[in-house]
C-alpha cells in the first residue's frame, strides 16, 4: 500500500475518532530510517477553534516524557559520570523512605531499579503529584518522597512508579549542577533538534501554539506540573519523530553517534524478566511483540490533564509512529497509532519473524487432587486494582475476571495454562498463596496478589467507614471505606480492597499500598480524600450546570455512583446513576442503573433500560446476561 493510500486510510480514522470522542486537536507522524514519512495536524488548539493543529503543535507528552528522562540518563553513563547499578543513596545519600521490611531497602536502590519500576516505590508524592493541586518546587516534591512508604521489597516485582523517574531526574540535576529542563535540553533536545520541548506548563501555556487539554467537554484543571522525570514534558509529534528516528537508527544522529548501542540494548531489555516473559518494561520503555510475531516493538504511552499520546516503533522493521491528541477521554489515539504502524509494515513487505511459543506450552496436563486445587481458591488482586477470583467449580479450577470466566488446566502441581495460550503460575507462602504470575499470549506478565481472609482487628475500625472524596487531574474522584466482619474495606477505582492492620490509623492493601487515616481524611498511596457527605441536591445542580460544573464530569459521577453502592446507599447510588444518563447517552452508566434497578426489584424499568442499551449496543454480554435473569 502506498504512502498515499495509508493516508488516505488514516485519514478516515482520524476524522471518525475525533468525531465519536469529541477530540479537539489530533497529530500524527509516520516515520522510517530516512526521516518523516508523513505528518498532519487535524482540528484546532481549543475550543474557540481560532488555532488550527499543525504538526509544530506543542502537546502535553505526559509519561511518554519517561523514555526521555532513561536517555537523558544514560547519556550520563556514556559520560562516565554515574552507572545503571550504582544506588541511588550514593549521590543521594540523604534520601530515606519508609518500609516494613527487616533489611535497610533505601542502601538497595539502583538506577536500573529506578528506571525499570522495580524499586518498590509507590506511584505518587503527597506533594506535587498528580492528586495534588497545590504549587510547590521540584525540590519540595522530591523532599515529600520521604513521608510515603515502599509497597514490596526493592526488586521484587515490578510496579509502576512515577517516584522512580522523579528521582533519576533530581539525581542528574545533584549530578550536573544543571536542572532537569536544562540537563535535557543539553544531552537530549538540542543534539536531536528537538527545538520545542518545554519542561512545565507555566512556561508551555505562553507558547503561542500550543494545544490545551480537555477532559471531556472542558479544559483541564491543573496548577503547575513539577514532575520533571516522570511526564511533564510539551513538545510536537515533529520532534517527538526526531527521537524516533534517532532509535531507528540505532543511537546515530546526522551520521554521529549519540548513544551507544549497548546502552539501547539495555534500553530495550526487559528487566528483571520472569521465564517465559516477552513483554515487560526495559529502562523507560515498554517493550513487547504485541503486533508483528516475535518482532519487537518499543512504545511509551502519556495520559493525563486533557491529553493522550503515544510514540511507538519498531527497531528490527526500521519504522515507527507518533500519535498526539488534546482529550484525555478515549482510547482512539492508541488504536489509530497501533493501525498506522500496522499499515506501514504491511507496506514494507519485510519478513517477520514467527512468533516463538512459550515453554509452557509444551507441558504435559496432568491431574490434581480436590484439595490440592481448592487451596488455591480465593481473591486476588492486581498491583493496577483488577480482580480475580479463583473458584473450584466441579473438578476443575475456574478464574473469574473482568466478567469472563476462564478453566485452568495443570500442568504442575501450582502451573496451569487457559486455551493453551495463557500461563498461570501460584506462588505460594507456607502452603498459601501469596500472589499469581500470570503470562498471556504474547508473553506480558500480569502480579496477581492473593486477597484471601486476614486476621481480625482488634481495634474498632467504624470510625474510618465513610465516603471520601479527592481530586485527580482536577477532577472528583471518589471512594468509600466499610468493615466487614472485622476487617476493613476500601472500594477506590472499581476495585475493593482488603485493609491490613499495621499501626493506629495505618493499614497496607494486600498489594502493599499504604492507607492512612487522620482527622477525617484518607490517604491512599499518598492521594488526599476527605469525608464527604454528598447531597443529591449538590449533584443536581451539578448536572445543570454540566459540563462546567467539575462533579458533573461523567467518569466522577461513574465513581461517585459505585462508591455509594459500595456502602449500601442504594437510593444515592440510582439517583446519581439516573442524572448521569440524563447527561449523557452511555451504555456503561445504563447498565449499571439497569443493574441497580434488578436488585431492588424494579424489574420493569430494568427491561426498559437493558432493552434501550440492546438497540444501540447489541453484543453488550453483560445486558444479556442480566436480561437472562428476569
Amino acid at each position: 500500500m502506498p504512502i498515499d493510500k495509508i493516508k488516505k486510510e488514516l485519514k478516515k480514522e482520524i476524522e471518525n475518532a475525533m468525531r465519536n470522542q469529541k477530540i479537539l486537536g489530533f497529530a500524527i507522524s509516520l516515520i522510517d530510517k530516512t526521516g518523516i514519512l508523513w505528518s498532519e495536524g487535524f482540528g484546532c488548539t481549543d475550543h474557540h477553534k481560532t488555532h488550527k493543529v499543525d504538526t509544530d503543535t506543542l502537546f502535553s507528552i505526559q509519561s511518554t516524557g519517561k523514555t526521555l528522562t532513561a536517555t537523558a540518563f544514560l547519556r550520563a553513563v556514556q559520560k562516565g559520570l554515574v552507572n545503571l547499578d550504582d544506588t541511588l543513596i550514593t549521590y543521594y545519600p540523604d534520601f530515606t523512605v519508609n518500609h516494613r521490611f527487616d533489611s535497610d531497602e533505601v542502601s538497595k536502590i539502583t538506577f536500573r531499579h529506578l528506571l525499570s519500576h522495580r524499586s518498590g516505590l509507590t506511584h505518587e508524592a503527597p506533594v506535587g503529584s498528580n492528586y495534588d493541586d497545590g504549587d510547590c518546587t521540584f525540590e519540595e516534591h522530591i523532599e515529600s518522597i520521604a513521608d510515603t512508604w515502599l509497597r514490596f521489597p526493592v526488586g521484587s516485582n515490578y510496579s509502576y512508579s512515577n517516584l522512580g523517574m522523579d528521582l533519576v531526574a533530581y539525581t542528574l540535576q545533584l549530578i550536573s549542577g544543571n536542572s532537569f529542563p536544562e540537563y535535557v535540553r543539553k544531552e537530549v533536545a538540542d543534539p536531536l533538534t528537538m527545538d520545542t520541548l518545554i519542561y512545565g506548563n507555566p512556561k508551555a501555556m505562553h507558547h503561542p501554539n500550543v494545544a490545551i487539554g480537555y477532559t471531556g467537554p472542558v479544559p483541564a484543571h491543573f496548577e503547575n506540573m513539577i514532575m520533571y522525570g516522570a511526564g511533564c514534558p510539551y513538545t510536537s509529534v515533529n520532534d517527538l519523530s526526531k527521537y524516533v528516528l534517532m532509535q531507528l537508527n540505532n543511537g546515530v544522529v546526522a551520521s554521529e553517534p549519540y548513544l551507544r548501542e549497548d546502552l539501547l540494548k539495555e534500553m530495550r531489555t526487559i528487566q528483571y524478566a520472569s521465564e517465559n516473559q516477552k513483554a515487560g518494561y526495559g529502562l523507560g520503555l515498554v517493550v513487547s511483540p504485541h503486533l508483528f510475531g516475535d518482532a519487537t516493538i518499543c512504545h511509551h504511552s502519556g495520559g493525563g490533564y486533557g491529553y493522550i499520546g503515544t510514540m511507538m516503533w519498531v527497531p528490527d522493521i526500521g519504522l515507527g509512529v507518533v500519535v498526539q491528541t488534546n482529550q484525555g477521554n478515549g482510547g482512539a489515539p492508541l488504536e489509530i497509532a497501533e493501525k498506522a504502524l500496522t499499515l506501514l509494515v504491511e507496506t514494507s513487505r519485510i519478513a517477520i519473524p514467527e512468533q516463538r511459543k512459550p515453554k509452557f506450552t509444551e507441558l504435559p496436563e496432568i491431574s490434581l487432587s480436590v484439595d490440592q486445587l481448592k487451596r488455591l481458591e480465593g481473591s486476588y488482586i492486581s498491583f493496577g486494582g483488577l480482580e480475580f477470583t479463583i473458584e473450584l467449580k466441579g473438578s476443575h479450577l475456574v478464574c473469574e475476571a473482568l466478567d469472563s470466566e476462564f478453566i485452568l488446566t495443570p500442568r504442575g502441581e501450582y502451573i496451569f495454562t487457559t486455551d493453551g495460550s495463557r500461563s498461570t503460575k501460584f506462588v505460594m507462602d507456607n502452603d498459601t498463596p501469596h500472589h499469581m504470575e500470570y503470562i498471556d499470549p504474547k508473553g506480558g506478565i500480569l502480579y496477581i496478589v492473593y486477597q484471601g481472609p486476614g486476621e481480625a482487628y482488634t481495634i474498632d475500625a467504624t470510625e474510618y467507614t465513610d465516603l471520601y472524596r479527592g481530586f485527580t487531574y482536577g477532577n472528583p474522584c471518589y471512594a468509600g471505606v466499610k468493615a466487614v466482619e472485622d476487617q476493613l474495606y476500601l472500594f477506590i477505582w472499581d476495585s475493593t480492597l482488603r485493609l491490613e492492620y499495621y499501626r493506629p490509623n495505618l493499614f497496607f492493601t494486600v498489594s502493599g499500598e499504604a492507607v492512612e487515616f487522620e482527622n477525617g481524611n484518607l490517604l491512599y498511596g499518598n492521594r488526599l480524600m476527605k469525608k464527604y457527605d454528598v447531597t443529591l441536591k449538590e449533584v443536581k445542580k451539578a448536572a445543570e450546570e454540566y459540563p462546567e460544573n467539575r462533579m458533573s464530569y461523567m467518569p466522577s459521577l461513574k465513581e461517585l455512583a459505585a462508591a455509594l453502592q459500595f456502602l449500601g446507599r442504594i437510593p444515592q447510588a440510582i439517583a446519581t446513576l439516573e442524572i448521569a444518563t440524563s447527561l449523557e447517552d452511555d451504555a456503561e452508566f445504563a447498565y449499571r442503573l439497569a443493574e441497580l434497578y434488578y436488585t431492588t426489584n424494579k424489574i420493569e424499568k430494568a427491561q426498559k433500560f437493558c432493552n434501550q442499551i440492546l438497540e444501540n449496543h447489541p453484543d453488550f454480554k453483560k445486558v444479556q446476561k442480566l436480561l437472562s435473569r428476569f
